[in-house]
């Protein structure tokens, strides 16, 4: 996520899943190297940043763009054209260098690193071809490469992104009937768990968008059926019995209850 500045000096947190992975884009940490495949999910992203960032003070990167890439696709909350970015711009929210050697230096990244890895990335992306990380390898129609293009000359602009929360899939524990357990594993009676209040049924992996939504209503129709099950069982409650009408001609004679 990346931090939106407000007029009145507040934060704003915006997520990132899309733009990051687009042409004319790359992801960078503050030495200026890059640390993984940047189209890749947040899943993977992050514990690649968080590795890359062992020995920092902060656990943080910038996507850095070519201004066809801005223009075409945005960056954070910047929508692409013709949405203005001198709000963007005035607020030190996205930052913009004008010249080859300016990004490291404006962005706050090592600029002889950055420098090199620009280099490096474009001599390959020219190709199609990414032989770190293999970006875009995974594509169907790679001609020559969907998600991989080299960033084209200044001006250059960048955000700066840190590992931000979206969700859990660390909750509670439950067994195949969607009962919450406890340590023991014994099923605590009367209380079920789905969705992401329970533990990841994917063992916090994520194979695909929506990945938590299809447990939810799966365990969510289990534990139904688990409960209705349980009470077949169970003493129905007496009830009084319905009071029988009465013929016509006794209704007409008999006295009217008000309340």
């Amino acid at each position: 996520m990346s931090q939106v500045p407000q007029p009145d000096g507040s934060l704003i947190p915006f997520p990132h899943f899309y733009e990051r992975g687009k042409p004319g884009c790359i992801s960078v940490d503050r030495r200026g190297r890059r640390f993984v495949n940047q189209s890749k999910s947040y899943h993977v992203y992050i514990p690649a940043l968080i590795e890359a960032c062992r020995d920092t003070a902060m656990i943080e990167a910038w996507i850095v763009c070519d201004h066809p890439a801005i223009r075409r696709f945005g960056l954070s909350a910047l929508g692409p054209a013709p949405m203005p970015m001198r709000a963007f711009l005035s607020l030190g929210y996205i930052k913009r260098a004008n010249s080859p050697r300016a990004p490291g230096a404006c962005f706050g990244i090592d600029a002889d690193e950055l420098d090199r890895t620009l280099r490096v990335f474009n001599a390959s992306a020219r190709h199609g071809q990414d032989p770190q990380f293999q970006r875009g390898d995974e594509a169907a129609d790679n001609v020559p490469n969907p998600c991989f293009a080299p960033l084209q000359p200044p001006p250059f602009y960048a955000v700066r992104i840190v590992a931000g929360e979206l969700g859990t899939f660390a909750g509670i524990a439950t067994n195949a009937h969607a009962q919450v357990i406890d340590g023991d594993g014994a099923a605590l009676a009367g209380l079920d768990a789905v969705g992401n209040d329970a533990a990841s049924v994917m063992g916090g992996t994520y194979p695909g968008a929506g990945i938590t939504i299809g447990p939810a209503m799966t365990f969510g129709y289990i534990a139904v059926r688990h409960l209705a099950a349980s009470r077949k069982g169970a003493r129905s409650v007496p009830t009084r019995p319905p009071v029988p009408a009465q013929p016509a001609s006794s209704a007409s004679s008999s006295p009217v209850a008000s309340s």
